[in-house]
């Protein structure tokens, strides 16, 4: 699905839960609640790194053609 594969398309932002820590992490929160969360629904906790290298690597995640969401 899309949420996934945003997840598994950054290089800076690991794909894991917060656990407080200060690197930029991202999870799926279907992964841990099901049906109580809208699908798709990603979390991000953003940690120390400079902000424009963050920015990128988003925009790069996003930017990767997947399938359509309104197909």
């Amino acid at each position: 699905d899309e949420a996934r594969r945003v997840e598994t398309s950054l290089s800076l932002i690991t794909n894991a839960t917060s656990l407080g820590g200060v690197d930029s992490v991202l999870e799926s929160r279907s992964r841990w609640e099901g049906d109580r969360v809208p699908p798709g629904l990603l979390r991000l906790s953003v940690g120390l790194e400079p902000v424009e290298d963050l920015w990128d690597d988003l925009a790069r995640a996003l930017e990767i053609p997947g399938p359509s969401l309104h197909a």
